[in-house]
């Protein structure tokens, strides 16, 4: 699809009329990239005035091989040679994704700094809106669970949720049980789910749906075990 969308704009261009591709990640950066609404309305206007501009979208599920090798300049058999095939790169972005949180993530989780168990979880929602931002690949895999939706006895995000569970339980001392890592991994499936429309559209996430993913998180936290900064 993204060729016949390619040999569409060559032949308008042909033809001498006005025409751009471009893939939807660069089209939002540039319009988000813009420092004012008057510039924006110029952006816009600008976009507007093409004959025919075509917007070019590719998520995971329409990734192929041949693209992974372009992208990292490389031929088709270099990639095989590492990758069976498109699935294989996608698990192993997953994975970093996880080895990320496993390391840097569980560090933030667990810092001393943190005053209450809240603070701690906090500190996770808010590396999940940075892993939005900067995280090759996150926006559309997370930690991996999209790739496969068969029920599972336990999904990545859940054993995101037993990690944090092992710090409060450790440095906050809540109790270790089935409860904790169920409330756990609820607040972090709301917070996943608006985090995605925060990111859906804008690359730097919408500001009212970020602070809202994290603050209903916490908030149903705070519904079912109290507010921790209250406490006697």
């Amino acid at each position: 699809k993204t060729m016949i969308a390619q040999n569409l704009v060559h032949s308008a261009v042909l033809k001498g009329r006005s025409a751009l591709f471009i893939s939807a990640s660069d089209l939002l950066l540039d319009l988000s990239g813009q420092e004012s609404p008057r510039a924006l309305e110029r952006k816009l206007r600008h976009y507007a005035k093409i004959g025919l501009l075509v917007i070019d979208e590719v998520g995971f599920e329409r990734l192929t091989t041949a693209m992974v090798a372009e992208r990292a300049d490389s031929s088709i058999g270099t990639v095989y040679r590492y990758f069976p095939d498109r699935i294989a790169v996608l698990h192993a972005l997953s994975e970093r994704s996880l080895a990320r949180f496993a390391g840097d993530g569980l560090d933030r989780v667990g810092s001393a700094t943190h005053a209450t168990w809240l603070d701690a979880v906090s500190a996770a929602f808010d590396y999940w809106v940075s892993a939005f931002r900067s995280e090759p690949g996150f926006r559309s895999l997370r930690f991996g669970d999209v790739l496969d939706l068969r029920p599972r006895a336990l999904s990545n995000n859940s054993a995101v949720a037993a990690t944090i569970v092992s710090v409060l339980t450790s440095r906050h001392g809540m109790k270790a049980d089935k409860e904790l890592q169920f409330h756990i991994e609820i607040s972090l499936e709301i917070c996943d789910a608006l985090l995605a429309r925060a990111f859906a559209i804008k690359p730097t996430g919408d500001k009212k749906f970020v602070t809202e993913a994290t603050s209903t998180a916490r908030a149903y936290l705070v519904g079912v075990y109290g507010d921790p900064t209250l406490a006697t």
